[in-house]
């Protein structure tokens, strides 16, 4: 049908899309959570032409994407920021069963919550949305956008109303205009606070949805308070004045801005909404507006008034773009002669379509005038189509009839339709047995979607897995995210595998580590960042002989980028050392394997093992099969995953002090547990990650499938695993014991 593009998050979608339409071009979504050139140019040879950044990329990041992959960028410059990487948010799902990473995010980064530091609120009453962000607006910096490279401005519009859409796009492209037509110098004068026309669009964005004012996002900032709204997670509105007296149950405003009939407008005690009610008539700035209240509403005089609606810019962008219908210029061209059929001509840029009548008869009585034709053929406003030219050629003396002219505009107009839209129709080529991988045309697929019996495509249901493990046992597998849980698991023989996270210890710390799981005869890993980034990626190539040369039996990986990373870090390593060749590459639960295809993607670039997603339940676990899989049966699975601070914004500062790399060997992640308490009650626990600077927001609940061990061994997974985060010494051995 022409689509022009597939945005995609899932592995397996892509891959299932490619195979299937590989002429049609694939955006990869914010969700896939982008941050470097490593992992959007893995997913090039699927059809992948465009990818979405993370919204947390700094300009100087996306400039490195853009200086190291030839795909197109396009990035989120306006409206709401989740406080979650995208597609690393967990939270709506594992509170309420609406999956953010399926779209149905129930936005709980909107609700109040406490923070507590060893039972002791250090969090503001009055600033309790200490996950909301505000909305970002980034129209000054449309040149050096445009400048990082960014191809394609993306506009964050869930669940807006039209005029939103309507207004915020039109201010973008006004302005992106002016920066094209006359350069940055002269772009920076207009787009000033000290013009008139600057400070008006402004505001329109402001009347339209801003949730204390705007940021800039992340594009110059790392993160801070600054950029959240903690006092109020919804639409603030306009200051428009101040109570000036009360009487009774009857207000004064002095006015410092103009509101307009029927614009809303609301009291505010600080943060807290007083009292909302609709203005009857306009009235200008520096007048008084009188208004009735509820009694019992708390309004005095001092009291804030903001207008949270804007009604007439409202009516004035509906009326401008809402209530107007896009029409396509065509040009027609009309013949009438006698003997001859009509022709009715109609091009649309370089298309053309004629359509044929009826032969013209001579008129008896009365000929049909030009101005008779014309308004038959003009009857066209419930096309697509609009007339930038009409031209009637026709002899005197003929005779048309209504009927046929009506049918003939009909004709051609759907004509043109099916013209135009066949520009964008793609036909596939249908590909034969010898045009596949050479493997499908053997009995014994490679688990690629095709059926070499039946010539077919198989289901994502249907097509066959990794390779299945040794029925002879299952392996236990334990993460630690505390050191000092090492010793705990290594006095049980029967672990089989340690991951250990990298926030834990220090660079110069790995081969000790290593050597001391080694010597209890267990395999181990490092479990990577949860976020890699340019920074990231920069400490490891200070420490490549730390990460790769030593007894390690792999990584444990959490992004696309950290399989391009590491699989680039290995292949130039191992042109000195062939043992680094054998390092494992096994998949983090957060590289979602949710179906069949995605299986397959993996298993293309070399991923023998990956871990099941904490996402699926028992069904789908046994319909996209866990044979090559570790399940996690116990642990508490990070709901959230932050570029943000929770205790940097809550006044508390950096607590490991500045991270400008000069001291990085003190950058331990923090053991310490922070509590961030719901209106429910519940806590979720708070750790930072200093050393790669990103928090982690455990969930409340911790997993244990103690009760489920007969569905888990009928899942047959290579592994069960365990992974330990605030646990000390005593529950760590303790839960050990249970499993």
């Amino acid at each position: 049908h022409g689509i022009d593009a597939a945005i995609v998050q899932d592995l397996g979608v892509l891959h299932f899309i490619h195979e299937h339409f590989p002429n049609l071009p694939l955006h990869a979504s914010t969700q896939m959570t982008l941050t470097m050139s490593q992992g959007a140019n893995e997913l090039k040879q699927y059809g992948v032409n465009r990818l979405v950044t993370s919204r947390e990329l700094s300009l100087s990041e996306i400039r490195a994407i853009r200086d190291n992959t030839d795909l197109e960028i396009e990035t989120f410059v306006h409206g709401a920021l989740c406080y979650s990487f995208s597609g690393q948010c967990l939270m709506s799902s594992m509170i309420g069963g609406r999956s953010g990473n399926r779209g149905r995010c129930a936005q709980t980064c909107r609700m109040q919550y406490k923070v507590k530091d060893d039972g002791k609120v250090i969090s503001d009453e009055e600033h309790s949305y200490v996950l909301s962000p505000k909305d970002q607006c980034t129209i000054d910096l449309i040149p050096e956008m445009v400048e990082a490279g960014i191809n394609s401005f993306k506009i964050e519009g869930r669940m807006k109303r039209p005029e939103y859409a309507s207004g915020v796009t039109y201010a973008y492209r006004k302005y992106l205009d002016y920066y094209l037509e006359y350069g940055k110098e002269k772009f920076k004068e207009f787009a000033n606070e000290k013009n008139p026309e600057y400070r008006k669009d402004l505001m329109m964005l402001k009347d339209l949805y801003n949730r204390g004012g705007f940021s800039s996002g992340y594009f110059n900032h790392h993160n801070g308070k600054s950029m959240m709204s903690m006092d109020r997670p919804n639409h603030t509105g306009i200051y428009i004045g101040e109570v000036k007296s009360v009487k009774g149950i009857r207000a004064q405003i002095a006015l410092e801005k103009d509101v307009n009939a029927q614009d809303v407008v609301e009291f505010r005690d600080g943060n807290q909404a007083l009292y909302e009610f609709t203005v009857k008539d306009d009235t200008k700035k520096g007048m008084i507006l009188e208004t009735n209240f509820m009694k019992g509403s708390g309004i005095r005089p001092g009291n804030k008034v903001y207008r949270t609606r804007n009604n007439s810019m409202l009516a004035m962008i509906q009326g401008k773009y809402g209530s107007k219908e896009c029409k396509e210029e065509i040009d027609a061209y009309f013949n009438a002669n006698k003997g001859y059929p009509m022709l009715l001509t109609y091009v649309y840029k370089d298309i053309s379509i004629t359509v044929t009548g009826d032969v013209v008869d001579e008129a008896k009585n009365q000929p049909t005038t030009v101005d008779k034709v014309e308004k038959q053929l003009n009857k066209i406003n419930d096309t697509p189509f609009s007339y930038r030219h009409l031209e009637v050629a026709m002899d005197e003396d003929v005779f048309l009839p209504v009927g046929k002219l009506n049918e003939l505009r009909r004709d051609a107009v759907e004509q043109l339709i099916v013209a135009v839209t066949n520009t964008y129709r793609r036909e596939e080529p249908i590909r034969t047995v010898d045009e596949k991988d050479s493997c499908c045309s053997s009995n014994s697929c490679c688990g690629c979607a095709y059926d070499s019996n039946s010539g077919t495509t198989n289901s994502f249901d249907t097509a066959d897995s990794f390779e299945t493990t040794n029925s002879t046992g299952i392996d236990l597998v334990v993460c630690v995210k505390d050191i000092k849980q090492l010793p705990v698991v290594c006095s049980y023989e029967e672990c089989d595998r340690v991951y250990v996270d990298m926030n834990c210890i220090e660079f110069d710390e790995i081969n000790k580590t290593v050597q001391y799981i080694n010597e209890h005869h267990m395999k181990s890993y490092l479990l990577l960042p949860h976020i890699f980034r340019k920074d990231t990626a920069d400490l490891f190539k200070k420490h490549v002989d730390e990460l790769v040369n030593n007894d390690l039996t792999g990584y444990v990986l959490r992004s696309l980028e950290e399989y391009g990373f590491m699989k680039e870090l290995l292949q130039e390593a191992s042109k000195e050392s062939d043992k680094l060749e054998e390092k494992e590459l096994v998949l983090d639960y957060h590289v979602y394997v949710m179906n069949k295809e995605a299986q397959k993607f993996w298993r293309e670039k070399g991923i023998t093992r990956y871990t099941t997603s904490v996402e699926l339940n028992y069904n789908e676990m046994k319909k996209v099969g866990c044979e090559s899989s570790d399940i996690l049966v116990y642990g508490r699975i990070p709901v959230m995953v932050s570029a943000q601070c929770v205790i940097k914004n809550v006044g508390k500062g950096c607590e490991l002090g500045k991270r400008d790399g000069s001291n990085e060997t003190t950058l331990r992640d923090g053991t310490k547990k922070y509590e961030l308490v719901d209106r429910f009650n519940k806590s979720f626990f708070v750790r930072n990650h200093c050393k790669f600077c990103y928090n982690s927001i455990y969930n409340s609940d911790c997993i244990s499938l103690l009760s489920n061990a007969d569905e888990i061994f009928e899942l047959n997974p290579k592994g069960i695993r365990l992974d330990f985060t605030f646990e000390d010494e005593r529950k760590v051995r303790e839960v050990m014991e249970e499993y």
